[in-house]
């Protein structure tokens, strides 16, 4: 069977929509933007009691398993039915936290999703084919978005040893003052 997702969300701190992708609409929870609305407060009211924590958690909502992550100021969901393969879920969210990553580079915001809105939207629609889990490597994910073909280099691959260094230490840098 299918790994399926039923939604992909990035919502800001308060909880209210940046970027959204629901599956599938005729599910009886999202088949309207009140439904909608509704389990997006409730999952976000369960995941604000994890605000703090850096990794990736579960929190199960209704009868879906929510995988969720707080950066910065936006919070990232990837949700699915509890009864799919955890693991799976995660390399999809993986997946999609890193794509964020490149798109926002390396500076996930409100302000960054918002001024990369479009190549967000791009990027949640390559992840999923309808429901059906499509794609769980962020390079693949990133060459297109880029429409970059598949044997071209992406932009990380290119980087040399320092410019790589020096995006690590930028990012430890950024994680003691945040």
């Amino acid at each position: 069977m299918l790994a399926q997702v039923v939604s992909i969300l990035v919502l800001d701190s308060e909880g209210q929509r940046m970027a959204v992708k629901y599956a599938n609409t005729n599910i009886e929870a999202f088949k309207d933007f009140n439904s909608q609305q509704k389990f997006e407060k409730n999952l976000h009211q369960k995941a604000s009691r994890l605000a703090g924590r850096t990794e990736v958690e579960v929190v199960m909502v209704d009868e879906y398993i929510a995988l969720v992550r707080s950066v910065n100021d936006i919070w990232l969901y990837l949700v699915g039915d509890a009864s799919e393969n955890e693991l799976l879920l995660l390399e999809a969210f993986n997946a999609v936290y890193q794509g964020l990553n490149v798109i926002t580079n390396n500076s996930i915001g409100k302000r960054q999703v918002y001024d990369n809105l479009d190549s967000v939207f791009l990027m949640l629609d390559e992840v999923t084919d309808g429901s059906v889990l499509f794609e769980t490597d962020a390079a693949v994910l990133n060459n297109r978005i880029n429409m970059v073909e598949g044997d071209q280099t992406t932009q990380t691959d290119a980087m040399t040893f320092n410019q790589a260094l020096q995006s690590a230490k930028e990012q430890v840098a950024r994680q003691f003052f945040s």
